[in-house]
């Protein structure tokens, strides 16, 4: 057990954690071994060789056991995996075979029962759920659905695949749309792309009554020359509403988006402009669009970003911008 706790405090600074396990379970294993060890003694030493051997046949069994249970639950793992790469749904949505890897794997009180998630090589990360049953004898896998939830960021008052689920026909899936700089010789234009679009990341579905609001900008105002160009932040209060929200971030500089989101539901974020931008304040991870920048309410880069999120997302945005921004509010309604 000291062995244990010298080894755990070189991995963890939480000097309480560590002494708390050994509590908990050194001293109960240690007392337990020690106690077994005398009486096994006391045996030996009353002539009961036959008999001393046996009270250490719980623990030989004990370890044959752990160490078939670890066997089998690799070579399921392996399976499993393998189940996950040739899916034909999973190869149809993302175009070919993909890099799985395990994320997660749960088990439950039904031994005969399982879950794995399997994190799938897209642009912007998705998780399969597949569902193990053993109560045949042999393992059968199902796969469930593909979220684009992690299991850290879900509701655990909802089910997994109640959140996030991608369509497995690949109706949500984004592509990237680049479009040329207006002037190829700015130093802040954003770059483009010679290759066509491609796939970059999948949405969810989105319920009837979400609703899309954009804000755009062409720089923060509280960015912050560099030698490496203009970078500042951008804060969003999110009004609340029941209603779930799409929302879409605009701009030519790089900035980092801080959303405050008052509990409210977040179905999505998308980005749309400056590449390098990103988003603070929402565990969700937001998907990157493609260039289109837009800040003038009423200009023509307005027109083309809301249809480009009607033909991403299948809705109808609502839009606030501004040249220089600092600080923007969506509406509760």
């Amino acid at each position: 057990m000291l062995v244990a706790a010298i080894v755990s405090c070189s991995q963890s600074s939480d000097i309480a954690m560590v002494i708390g396990y050994g509590l908990a379970f050194g001293w109960p294993a240690l007392l337990g071994s020690i106690a077994l060890g005398a009486f096994a003694g006391a045996l030996f030493a009353r002539r009961r060789f036959l008999l001393a051997p046996i009270l250490f046949l719980p623990l030989l069994y004990y370890a044959a056991t752990s160490e078939k249970s670890e066997r089998n639950e690799a070579h399921e793992e392996v399976a499993a995996k393998e189940f996950a790469t040739n899916h034909p749904a999973l190869v149809g949505l993302l175009g070919g075979a993909s890099e799985v890897t395990l994320a997660a794997r749960t088990k439950y009180a039904d031994g005969s029962k399982g879950k794995y998630e399997f994190s799938l090589n897209a642009g912007n990360p998705v998780w399969a759920i597949v569902t193990v049953d053993r109560g045949q004898g042999t393992a059968k896998f199902q796969l469930e659905c593909v979220t684009t939830v992690y299991m850290g960021h879900r509701n655990t008052k909802k089910k997994a695949c109640e959140q996030g689920v991608v369509p497995l026909d690949g109706s949500t899936a984004v592509f990237v749309e680049h479009v040329p700089a207006r002037d190829a010789t700015d130093a802040g234009a954003i770059p483009t792309a010679s290759a066509p679009p491609a796939v970059r990341s999948f949405l969810p579905s989105f319920s009837p009554e979400t609703q899309a609001h954009g804000i755009g900008i062409y720089e923060s105002g509280t960015a912050i020359p560099a030698s490496a160009g203009r970078r500042g932040r951008v804060m969003v209060e999110i009004g609340y509403s029941t209603k779930p929200l799409v929302l879409v971030l605009s701009s030519h500089e790089s900035v980092q988006w801080v959303l405050n989101t008052n509990s409210r539901e977040i179905a999505a974020v998308l980005l749309s402009g400056n590449p390098k931008s990103s988003v603070a304040g929402y565990l969700g991870g937001a998907v990157y669009i493609g260039n289109r920048q837009a800040h003038e309410p009423q200009g023509l880069d307005v027109v083309v970003l809301k249809d480009l999120v009607f033909r991403t997302a299948k809705l109808r945005m609502q839009f606030q911008g501004a040249h220089t921004g600092a600080a923007f509010a969506v509406p509760s309604n």
